[in-house]
C-alpha cells in the first residue's frame, strides 16, 4: 500500500460508512462473523495463521492451513475492501479497523443466530 494520495491507504484514513446492504453482504458468511468476532473480542492485531488456528477445530471442519488459504484468498480481501479491516497478503497480517465498530450491533444478531437462540419480532 502506498501513500500516494488517493489510494487506499489514504482512504482509510477517512471513516467509510458502509451501508446496510454492505454490512449484510460481509456478514453473510459464516467465516467472515467468526473472524470479525475473533477481532473484536481477543485481538485487534493477528497473524493470519494464529487467526486461523484461533478459529478452526480440525475434528469438526477444515484444517487449520486450509482454513488459512480460504481466508487469505476469499473473506480478507474483501473485508479489507471494505475497510472494516487491514490485511498485508505479504506479511499475513490482520488488523481490525475503527470502522468495525459499525458492524457490532450486526454481529451480535447474526453470532445469536449461529448459536441456534430464537430471535423473533414479535413483543
Amino acid at each position: 500500500m502506498s501513500g500516494v494520495p488517493g489510494s487506499r491507504s489514504e482512504a482509510r484514513t477517512v471513516e467509510r460508512a458502509l451501508s446496510v446492504d454492505a454490512i449484510f453482504e460481509l456478514l453473510g458468511d459464516r467465516r467472515r462473523r467468526r473472524v470479525l468476532t475473533y477481532l473484536d473480542r481477543y485481538e485487534r492485531r493477528v497473524d493470519l495463521n494464529d487467526l486461523a488456528e484461533s478459529l478452526t477445530d480440525d475434528r469438526n471442519g477444515p484444517t487449520a492451513g486450509r482454513f488459512a488459504l480460504t481466508l487469505h484468498h476469499t473473506h480478507l480481501p474483501k473485508l479489507d475492501d471494505a475497510g472494516v479491516v487491514t490485511y498485508d497478503p505479504t506479511d499475513r497480517i490482520v488488523e481490525r479497523e475503527p470502522v468495525a465498530d459499525r458492524l457490532r450491533p450486526y454481529l451480535m444478531l447474526a453470532r445469536a443466530d449461529d448459536r441456534g437462540d430464537v430471535v423473533t419480532g414479535q413483543r
